[in-house]
C-alpha cells in the first residue's frame, strides 16, 4: 500500500471540532517535532548557511489540492525534509543577506507561545496589550524618546519601513495630502 492510498483510509476528520482527537498522542508528537527543530538549531553551524532547491525537491510542490487530511507526523516528515533544508538561512549565523535577524531558540518558543495563545491586538481589555504597552515604554526609555511617544509593532521592516515613509509624509505635507495628493501641495 503506497503513502496515497494510506491517505485515503483516513478517518473522517471530526467536523464539529479542529482539536486533536486524542491530546496524548497529539502532544508526544508536538513534543518530537520541537525536539527536532531544538536539533536543528542546535547543530545549524555544521550546515551549509543555504542550499538551492533541487529540481526533484521542488517538483514535490506541484500537487493538486488534498482531499483529505494528513496526519501530523507526515505533515512534519514532509517539513524536514523537503522544506528545511532548503530555507532562506537567515537562521544560519553566518548568513549576511538581509537585514531580518537570525532565529534562535528563545525565539523560537516565543513564536509558539504567541501562536499558542493566538492574541488579536486590536482592542479589549487583554493582558497582551499591556505587554505591548510595556515594551513600547521599555523602547522609550532605551532610545531616550519623550514619555508621550508612541509606537507599534509589525511583522517586519518593509511594514515598518512603508509606515516610516506614511508617517514622514503625513508630517511633512500634513493630513490633507491623502485627500490631494503630493502633486497638489
Amino acid at each position: 500500500m503506497t503513502a496515497f492510498d494510506e491517505k485515503k483510509t483516513s478517518p473522517a476528520p471530526n467536523p464539529h471540532s479542529l482539536d486533536p482527537e486524542n491530546w496524548g498522542e497529539f502532544r508526544q508528537h508536538a513534543h518530537h517535532i520541537l525536539d527536532d527543530m531544538l536539533e536543528y538549531l542546535e547543530t545549524l553551524r555544521k550546515r551549509p548557511v543555504w542550499q538551492p532547491i533541487p529540481e526533484i525537491e521542488q517538483s514535490l510542490f506541484f500537487n493538486p489540492l488534498p482531499q483529505l487530511p494528513e496526519d501530523i507526523l507526515t505533515v512534519h516528515e514532509t517539513f524536514m525534509n523537503h522544506i528545511l533544508p532548503f530555507g532562506v538561512g537567515n537562521a544560519h549565523p553566518r548568513f549576511m543577506g538581509w537585514i531580518h535577524g537570525g532565529g534562535n531558540p528563545a525565539g523560537m518558543i516565543a513564536e509558539m507561545l504567541s501562536a499558542g495563545l493566538n492574541a488579536n491586538l486590536g482592542g479589549r481589555n487583554q493582558i497582551p496589550i499591556t505587554v505591548e504597552q510595556e515594551v513600547i515604554r521599555w523602547m522609550q526609555h532605551l532610545f531616550g524618546f519623550p514619555d508621550n511617544s508612541s509606537g507599534i509593532f509589525v511583522t517586519g521592516t518593509s511594514i515598518a519601513n512603508l509606515i516610516g515613509l506614511w508617517v514622514a509624509r503625513t508630517a511633512t505635507l500634513g493630513e490633507k495630502v491623502r485627500e490631494n495628493g503630493i502633486e497638489n501641495d
